[in-house]
């Protein structure tokens, strides 16, 4: 459903990577399933699946619904090119029926072979489409048709796990356009056969993670009402972390799931043992992706009927020949991959019943040009052949119809007048710049020419040359030849003695009289699986947390194999349907200490996002650095403690002068706490308040404060001061989030008399003293060492050279060393005045809101 993998490849020297982007898919409807065949059991069959080769894959790409991509899954994954054209010996292992060769095939620059490199049964149940339930589309009165014509016969769905299959609604609000029975009269409607995908960390009410009953509900709903279902895959991309926020229990521990996985196959098959059960195949070939499929497949081997892998292999955009001269490489590699990690964790005995789906795949993870252009149909044809001939069972296309897609500098779109373009666009949806709804792109044109070859079934052979790719589909339809140029030149082939004329990187069909056999062979690249699997830290396990935690608070949580160092590791929360802190979601988690086996972190309070609700259950799970996600451990949200306040002085307070507040448990530090104050509808001092509390000290027992006062600025404007003559209320938050009860507290306006200057002496080291009365307190945002800037209290102008000292912006600052009522003394930080310049002290003061001078005084430097 979502896909985020990166693929890496060595092609001719040069890496090409192709990465599966954070996607969202919409469903499909219901068609009636196709007959069974041997090769590859059809969907609607209700028979246990007969043994078949085993695919590879790779995330696909798409747009988001209620989630919003952020983080991408493991990079690096290394596939081994896997179809060399020419003329070796074939090492493929898909089925090999002797063929009936009706035709001889020669081509200049091909060399000769007699026989394809496998020749298997199709059905057009092999094939299908990825399709949504919030897709308005699927309802059209044109689309059964489209979808008929387009011939494929089965269909994926629902591609969105906030999608509740028992209301037809999504978690956050909304009523989906397809409902689970309305899908299923599209799949009757088409005779095509459907497979759902049932997340295993939602259940239909979203208040839990989804359960074996969930499964067997959902099974006894199908089944009671003949729904043309006979395929359920167990989540879709469990192994990534790019959907933490769409689901209530997301884990991306292996154990975990496969747990989960052979109790929910095994509930699916105890209501209908005929249904087919999947589950999710990584294809990272690194040493985390190789430790989920070990852990998975063996734990769920005895239950399952088939392994879900998806494909999106090109990253980035390539040229039409490019493209075709790609694809057979990664399809090769995949395919020969998940074989690898099957005969390596599956026993025969279990291996036989074991299938290949490519449940999701298309050649790019985001749209190009091409999406739109004839090369994507040849395109989607050599992937039809390739995939089918090496052993995959369904290749289901992401997807039907194709929203608008804006381009991005990696991925433009053709802006040709008069061109449309789509998101892997097998048909329009008639919204501009798109192709009416339901009108076949060059890609949907193209698999429908197959499946019309396909029909009601036969067998598919195929051959690769150096620079042809041949399937030949003999049917009830007759004998159809699909040949695929991936050069960048014509290229002239012999067929039955005839020449044809392959036109740069394109495809051909032939029929009847031109079908051949394309004289060539292929050899598949070794790939040697390591002796053993490699190491890798072992699985997140949470064997201690408190009980109850509350907004602000700080909790250690203790276990094991969370990693010795923090890395990209991650605390992520879960309540009421937020998600805080896993990669890709938009809000975070304070971690404040990490170890192998303690980890301390904030509880969300408003720091990022909306603070814990008190009297909820919340999820914590801690995913370490290497992506390894601790099944979860809940702890109850309880409200924060109220802090105890015996006093404040003084009472009542006015702007501008030092406020104590004592009582108890506030904290050694003030740390992330801080001092609220609100009066009049304005707010000083809590996280995003425009306005800041100036705290001067704070210990457990005391924290003393500057009255808000417009007597200095904070970042650019002048302060507001509380105001006399109405109450305020003050309220205390701990950095532990705990928090007193409001305090209201009486302010009142207190004239304060101008500074006056009785003197003004230079002493060593740039320094002077000032002498007077009324100064006032220590300004608390202008004293602090360093030299900084003294905030808009005092400057000193350079009469002599106009320059200035210590107002805010100034271009030179003053250090101030003491400030008391009487006495002053500061010292110039950089550039101080000649001797004998004369000079001018000048004491500010907001008038209005305006800075005005009150006080001046000249001296001789």
């Amino acid at each position: 459903m979502f896909g985020r993998i990166r693929l890496l490849a060595t092609l001719a020297g040069s890496a090409l990577v192709g990465t599966g982007l954070l996607a969202y898919h919409p469903p499909a409807h219901p068609s009636k399933p196709a007959a069974p065949h041997s090769s590859s059991q059809a969907a609607g069959s209700r028979s246990t699946p007969p043994s078949a080769p085993v695919a590879a894959t790779t995330h696909g790409p798409k747009t988001v619904r209620h989630l919003t991509a952020a983080s991408s899954h493991r990079q690096n994954h290394t596939i081994p090119a896997s179809i060399s054209h020419g003329s070796g010996p074939s090492a493929l292992t898909a089925p090999r029926p002797t063929p009936t060769a009706r035709v001889s095939l020669s081509s200049s620059n091909s060399p000769v072979a007699s026989a394809p490199f496998a020749t298997v049964p199709v059905a057009r149940s092999d094939y299908g489409l990825n399709v949504f339930s919030y897709d308005q589309q699927l309802n059209a009165s044109s689309t059964v048709g489209a979808l008929q014509n387009l011939g494929m016969a089965f269909q994926e769905f629902p591609n969105d796990n906030e999608w509740s299959w028992t209301t037809n609604t999504f978690r956050y609000g909304g009523t989906g356009a397809v409902s689970l029975d309305q899908w299923g009269q599209l799949l009757n409607a088409t005779g095509s056969s459907g497979l759902f995908i049932f997340n295993y960390d939602e259940n239909p009410t979203f208040s839990g993670g989804g359960t074996p009953a969930d499964a067997a509900q959902l099974t006894q709903y199908i089944v009671q009402h003949n729904l043309p279902i006979h395929a359920i895959v167990i989540g879709s991309e469990e192994y990534g972390s790019w959907d933490y926020s769409a689901n209530l229990n997301p884990s991306t521990s292996a154990s975990y799931y496969a747990q989960q996985a052979a109790l929910i196959a095994q509930a699916i098959h105890g209501v209908d043992p005929a249904m087919s059960v999947g589950v999710v195949f990584d294809p990272g070939t690194d040493a985390i992706g190789q430790a989920w499929n070990e852990t998975v497949l063996r734990a769920t081997a005895p239950y399952i009927n088939f392994v879900s892998v998806h494909q999106y292999p090109l990253m980035s955009p390539v040229s039409n020949s490019q493209l075709l001269t790609l694809l057979p490489q990664y399809i090769g590699g995949a395919m020969q991959y998940v074989r690898s990690e099957l005969s390596a964790n599956v026993p025969p005995s279990d291996r036989s019943h074991i299938q290949i789906w490519i449940t999701e795949f298309n050649p790019y993870w985001q749209p190009t040009v091409q999406t739109t252009e004839p090369v994507y149909g040849a395109a989607m044809v050599e992937s039809a052949i390739l995939w089918r001939a090496l052993g995959a069972s369904r290749v289901v296309y992401w997807s039907y119809d194709g929203q608008a897609h804006s381009p991005t500098p990696s991925f433009p779109v053709d802006t040709t007048p008069g061109t449309a373009y789509a998101l892997f666009a097998i048909a329009g949806d008639g919204v501009a710049p798109e192709l009416p709804m339901n009108q076949l792109y060059p890609s949907g044109l193209a698999l429908a020419a197959f499946m019309h070859a396909v029909a009601g079934g036969g067998t598919l052979s195929a051959w690769a040359g150096s620079t042809v790719i041949a399937g030949e589909v003999q049917s009830g339809a007759g004998y159809h030849l699909f040949l695929v140029n991936e050069s960048g030149a014509s290229t002239t082939i012999g067929v039955n003695g005839k020449n044809v004329t392959l036109a740069p990187a394109s495809y051909q069909e032939l029929t009847e009289s031109g079908a051949a056999r394309l004289t060539s062979a292929i050899s598949e690249a070794s790939y040697t699986k390591p002796a053993s699997t490699p190491s890798y830290s072992g699985v997140p396990t949470i064997s201690s947390a408190p009980a109850s935690m509350y907004p602000g608070e700080t909790v250690t949580v203790s276990g094991s194999n969370f990693g010795s160092t923090r890395g990209s590791g991650y605390v992520a929360i879960a309540e009421n349907g937020v998600s805080y802190g896993a990669p890709g979601n938009a809000y975070t988690v304070r971690v404040l200490s990490w170890s192998d086996t303690k980890v301390s972190f904030e509880v969300p309070n408003g720091y990022s996002g909306p603070a814990l609700t008190a009297g909820s259950t919340a999820t914590v799970r801690i995913g370490n650095g290497s992506g390894v996600v601790s099944s979860p451990d809940s702890i109850s949200v309880v409200a924060p403690p109220t802090l105890s306040v015996s006093s404040i002085s003084p009472d009542p307070i006015s702007a501008g002068e030092y406020v104590t507040i004592y009582g108890n448990q506030f904290g050694s530090s003030q740390g992330s706490g801080y001092v609220w104050i609100s009066q009049n509808g304005v707010n000083w001092g809590a996280p995003g308040n425009a306005y800041p509390v100036a705290i001067k000290s704070w210990t457990n027992t005391a924290i003393t404060f500057l009255a808000p006062t417009n007597a200095y600025e904070v970042d650019g404007h002048w302060e507001a001061a509380v105001q006399g003559g109405s109450d305020a209320t003050l309220e205390i938050v701990t950095a532990s989030g705990a928090q007193s009860s409001p305090l209201s507290v009486p302010v009142v306006t207190q004239a304060e008399p101008s500074p006056t200057v009785s003197g003004v002496s230079v002493g060593a080291s740039n320094t002077l003293t000032i002498d007077g009365t009324n100064f006032g307190s220590e300004p608390a945002l202008s004293a602090a060492g360093g030299g900084g800037y003294d905030q808009g209290l005092l400057q000193i102008a350079d009469l002599t050279t106009g320059g200035n000292y210590g107002y805010s912006g100034n271009w030179y600052g003053l250090y101030v060393h003491a400030w008391s009522s009487t006495q002053i003394v500061v010292q110039f930080a950089t550039s101080p005045p000649a001797s004998g310049n004369s000079l001018s002290l000048r004491f500010y003061e907001p008038v209005n809101g305006t800075p005005t001078v009150v006080t001046t005084h000249n001296f001789t430097y």
